[in-house]
């Protein structure tokens, strides 16, 4: 796996799509260390 950041705390900080409320994240090496609120759903497409 290809990091960007590799061994730095990445935080991410968003709205939700479909409720405007605030999300944040915070990810290092591709494991995920925090997410707010604990009930995030994520899509993605492949």
């Amino acid at each position: 796996m290809l990091l960007a950041f590799p061994r730095q705390v990445v935080h991410i900080d968003a709205l939700c799509l479909l409720g405007d409320a605030p999300q944040h994240l915070e990810m290092r090496d591709g494991e995920l260390l925090l997410a707010e609120p604990e009930t995030i759903v994520g899509y993605t497409r492949s």
